[in-house]
């Protein structure tokens, strides 16, 4: 009989040991699995909408080339936009179906294939138009596109491609939502697992306690046992509040208000600060507001991440007025309260850390919160900070920084809208440097791209805080200024063109030099298309009247622009 009881406590025993290792074994394992997974979907989704969102910008652009060819080719009888058209449509039906093969809904399969039919519609009426063009019939093919079968085609076309990319976005959206819902139903399957094991290990050990006296000291502490109950589940309510909360924010400023206002309503009393680590230039910011006549404010104007001993050491740093510290933080030593800096770990880097001031000892659950609530806002606040560079990049020129196509076609857009409704002028310059193509034959790409490089900083000297410049491609670049008539634009174009011909280039002898065309809305063109024409005719003048020049249609000389081949302007540089 003895020798049964033994073996049951060691039993009991060896299974109370094993209870937390396979819970912790099946927690791992159930995190990693799922989690790279998920990962993998989450990931595809957004390279799907990246793709979609870039296919619908460059259909919006191709059906302006078509029919602004068309028109062109009714209007002028040039068969060089006629040439342009038909080259641009084969791509314009090639995108399409580039588009269909990467949406995986069927509803916005139907709609990508409704503006496919929009789309033929229209090139059918702009071949009409070219047929009547061809027979001697040019008022007919202008009035053809000019007419209402043609406007209600076109609305039809913009209706659903709009409409389409819609489709694709809500289903995207509903994937993501899967997505993050099949994972929260794995980490919970995985979570009632361990709480299956958990249990069995407890229920063992509790078998060692003589029935009578667990029942009386069960008695005894009800009343305690129900208060910490009611605080876990208060606990664990308003993190899985914070946490649900912060997966749908929709940047940065707004996850970082969000972690601030949860610790201050989870710590009474406190203060808290949310720093953040910007490896770029190496410095340290503080991303929430600081109470006034905080000394941290003057402190993080030139603090580094290593001023902060949380994140130069990968650990919460607590300070307090009982115990004097070995090594004091250069930014919680200015503070007289008591504090707790957490650092905020992804992937084992350190990208930034949570500072809380309390004025009384923070309880083992306060601070078991901080550390829990910055690990959940951790891997959201990287997501944030990694979306926002990628958009960030993916509008500016890498070689030179400034905005690149697809941004200055959105600013125009902007621009010239505010113009129209504030009845403001707009100034557009179009700038490209002479002999450029010289410059990389004789010294070399590299010390092209340095050329272009300082012309960058050059243009952004420049411009006033209300301006807006970008690299149009190539050695070509724009300046739009806002509230500036064409008289103002030429004194801006001029300052620029000396501060070009000032740069100067180690290894590249010959001068630096640009020609710049200027117009301005309403004076040369009555809308955003027109105005870069306009700007982009000043420009070949300025280049036939022997460039390093600023040049304007207002002074435009008929003789020598009808005698000069554009081609072979942008060609000689």
């Amino acid at each position: 009989m003895f020798s049964n009881r033994s073996s049951r406590v060691r039993g009991r025993s060896v299974a109370a040991y094993l209870a937390p290792l396979a819970t912790l074994l099946v927690v791992v394992a159930a995190t990693s699995v799922s989690g790279r997974y998920f990962e993998d979907q989450t990931i595809q989704i957004y390279r799907q909408r990246a793709v979609v969102a870039a296919n619908i910008e460059r259909l919006k652009y191709y059906d302006a080339a078509l029919t602004d060819s068309a028109r062109l080719a009714a209007a002028t009888n040039d068969p060089a936009y006629e040439r342009r058209y038909k080259t641009i449509v084969p791509r314009l039906d090639r995108l399409l179906k580039d588009t269909v093969a990467v949406v995986d809904t069927p509803d916005a399969r139907r709609k990508i294939a409704e503006t496919s039919a929009s789309n033929e519609a229209l090139v059918a009426i702009e071949l009409r138009s070219f047929q009547l063009d061809h027979t001697g019939h040019s008022a007919e093919a202008l009035a053809l596109l000019n007419g209402p079968t043609y406007s209600r085609e076109k609305r039809a076309y913009e209706a659903t491609s709009g409409a389409a990319y819609q489709a694709f976005l809500a289903g995207s959206d509903a994937r993501t939502r899967r997505v993050h819902w099949n994972r929260l139903l794995a980490l919970l399957i995985a979570a009632l697992g361990a709480i299956v094991l958990v249990v069995i290990g407890g229920l063992q050990l509790r078998l060692k306690h003589d029935h009578d006296r667990a029942a009386a000291e069960n008695e005894r502490s009800r009343g305690a046992e129900a208060r910490r109950a009611a605080a876990e589940r208060e606990y664990h309510a308003t993190q899985r509040e914070f946490t649900e909360i912060m997966q749908i924010t929709r940047d940065e400023d707004e996850a970082y208000g969000l972690l601030k206002r949860h610790l201050e309503r989870s710590v009474e009393g406190c203060e808290v600060a949310v720093l953040n680590r910007n490896n770029s230039n190496d410095r340290l910011e503080v991303m929430t507001e600081l109470p006034a006549g905080s000394p941290l404010i003057d402190a993080l104007k030139a603090a580094s991440p290593d001023s902060c001993l949380a994140i130069r050491t990968g650990k919460t740093h607590e300070r307090s007025n009982e115990r004097e510290a070995l090594l004091s933080c250069e930014l919680c030593g200015l503070i007289g309260a008591r504090s707790a800096c957490v650092p905020s770990l992804v992937g084992g880097e350190v990208i930034g850390a949570v500072l809380v001031e309390h004025p009384a000892a923070l309880e083992r659950e306060e601070k078991l919160r901080v550390e829990e609530s910055m690990a959940q806002a951790s891997p959201v606040l990287a997501n944030l900070r990694n979306m926002a560079i990628s958009q960030s990049r993916a509008l500016t020129d890498g070689l030179t920084g400034l905005p690149n196509r697809r941004s200055i076609d959105d600013t125009l857009k902007r621009m010239a809208a505010h113009a129209e409704r504030t009845s403001r002028p707009l100034g557009a310059v179009l700038l490209d440097l002479d002999h450029f193509k010289q410059i990389n034959d004789l010294c070399g790409h590299e010390k092209g791209d340095e050329v272009l490089a300082a012309v960058g900083v050059a243009i952004t000297g420049s411009l006033r805080a209300s301006d807006f410049a970008g690299r149009f491609g190539g050695e070509e670049f724009i300046l739009l200024l806002p509230d500036t008539d064409r008289e103002a634009s030429v004194v801006v174009a001029e300052k620029l063109r000396r501060a070009i011909s000032a740069i100067d280039v180690a290894a590249v002898s010959r001068p630096i030099t640009a020609s710049l065309g200027v117009a301005a809305l309403p004076e040369d063109a009555a809308e955003p298309t027109f105005l870069l024409r306009a700007a982009d005719r000043a420009l070949y003048i300025a280049k036939a009247r022997g460039k390093n020049r600023v040049e304007t249609l207002a002074t435009e000389d008929a003789e020598v622009f009808a005698t000069t081949d554009p081609i072979a302007l942008t060609t000689t540089g």
